[in-house]
């Protein structure tokens, strides 16, 4: 009994987190874009380092099991998976931070990301940023041992 009430208290919380998480989703598809603005970009596989969909809300708010169904039934993503609209071919292997050096022609997806798949929520912050090698400093690279 305690076991079934525990597990229910656990995914009351992880409701709780996802409500707050569109919460911040939505206010943060709302920031304007500037200089030093702090970017982070899921990648691996095969999405690579310098694509141009970057966001600005640090993905590891995401970096929690969701159970989703899928084509082939009921599938465990990542609730950033799930919001931010990653391709099947984006392992989500690495999470790149660096921060905005020019802000030229960068766009804000309204809404914030797009759905690929049905089992896909969309709305993560989505920044399109056309030339990061050039717009983008400081990029550090981290390894993420479970993927997103």
């Amino acid at each position: 009994r305690r076991k079934k009430q525990a597990g229910a208290e656990d995914q009351e919380k992880k409701e709780k987190k996802k409500e707050e998480i569109k919460e911040l989703a939505k206010e943060k598809t709302k920031e304007k874009i500037d200089k030093g603005m702090k970017v982070y970009r899921v990648w691996g596989g095969g999405s690579p380092l310098l694509g141009q969909f970057w966001t600005n809300l640090d993905p590891s708010n995401g970096h929690f099991p969701v159970t989703v169904m899928t084509d082939k039934g009921p599938r465990k993503k990542s609730f950033y998976r799930v919001m931010g609209g990653l391709p099947d071919k984006n392992n989500g292997k690495y999470l790149a931070v660096g921060k905005i050096k020019n802000k030229k022609q960068i766009q804000q997806t309204p809404g914030g990301a797009k759905k690929i798949y049905d089992w896909q929520r969309g709305g993560w912050p989505e920044l399109i940023i056309p030339d990061p090698k050039r717009q983008i400093e400081n990029i550090v690279m981290i390894n993420i041992k479970q993927g997103f």
